[in-house]
């Protein structure tokens, strides 16, 4: 009967490996903004891109025409992570909505040293822009 000693199964390792790499993937995935959002960025004609996400309903069918909600985020959630600015305040009456009444959600987040209400904002001029 082989020994279960260092060595005797040289094959073990690798499955192993495999097997904790596919686990973080999954476990990186589940992690990242919830199903039907997309995080995107925009702006690459200026030194920095403005991070974003993006809504769409799973029940959208090429062409069709829906509503835009443009959601700007309050102070507590600027920054440059790209998923914070839904973190607080998104309005859980809206979301409950959104099986009866379809849109889409375009949520730029603001940079942690400029506001919403500094419309020269190159992240507010941009968000302008995504909803076009």
């Amino acid at each position: 009967m082989p020994s279960l000693s260092r060595g005797t199964y040289p094959f073990r390792w690798p499955f192993v490996i495999v097997a904790i790499l596919l686990a973080t993937v999954w476990i990186l995935r589940t992690q990242s903004a919830p199903l039907g959002f997309s995080v995107q960025s925009y702006g690459h004609w200026i030194n920095e891109s403005v991070h974003y996400i993006l809504f769409l309903p799973y029940s959208k069918r090429e062409n069709e025409k829906l509503p835009v909600i443009l959601f700007l985020n309050g102070y507590g959630e600027n920054g440059t992570d790209g998923v914070k600015q839904l973190s607080n305040n998104f309005g859980q009456q809206i979301w409950e909505l959104r099986g009866r009444f379809p849109f889409i959600v375009v949520a730029p987040q603001m940079s942690h040293d400029s506001s919403w209400a500094q419309p020269d904002s190159y992240i507010a001029q941009s968000a302008i822009e995504i909803v076009q």
